[in-house]
């Protein structure tokens, strides 16, 4: 499945985008703080080894908060692959966020980030890069949209072309009250 069939059948195309008014009442997202947001998919090179990974959380000029979960399997056969590990993961430090440009609410960049993956057998420190290309706005990172995640000295990298989404935002919704 390609980008745009993905996005359309999550309901994302562009005429679904184009829908969308304009929102009032939003507000750039307190202390500096970058929202990120991904559900992607990852490999090592020349192995079977996948990871499926989502997370939510926050940026800023020297922190990262947030979290997700992951599953790693290997494609192997036919599905159900068999499972390697699967857990929850939680940001633990951050150690860059550059950014490429924005559009909008839109930010595109790369955060990467010290995280521990949480097993049933215990946490193992790993670093993740979450990397976000804007398409519409021509606005490119130079590396491929998705995310790398470093542990034991192995590299998942992004698929090419990209398997899941990937996003930075720099507003939150504010509602009067």
């Amino acid at each position: 499945m390609n980008r745009r069939q993905f996005l359309k059948s999550a309901g994302a195309g562009s005429l679904a985008l184009a829908s969308i008014p304009v929102l009032e009442g939003v507000a750039l997202a307190a202390g500096d703080q970058t929202n990120f947001h991904f559900v992607a998919l990852s490999q090592i090179a020349g192995t079977p080894d996948v990871v499926a990974m989502t997370g939510d959380g926050k940026v800023g000029p020297s922190n990262a908060v947030g979290g997700g979960s992951f599953v790693h399997f290997q494609s192997v056969g036919t599905p159900p692959f068999p499972i390697v590990g699967q857990g929850t993961w939680k940001a633990r430090n951050l150690m860059s966020f550059d950014v490429a440009g924005t559009y909008g609410v839109l930010l595109a960049g790369i955060a990467e980030m010290g995280i521990d993956l949480v097993t049933s057998g215990g946490a193992i420190a790993a670093t993740l890069k979450v990397v976000c290309n804007l398409g519409p706005a021509g606005i490119f990172t130079g590396q491929p949209e998705g995310f790398f995640l470093t542990v034991g000295g192995a590299t998942f990298q992004p698929f090419v072309p990209a398997l899941g989404l990937t996003v930075y935002t720099t507003a939150n919704e504010r509602r009067g009250g």
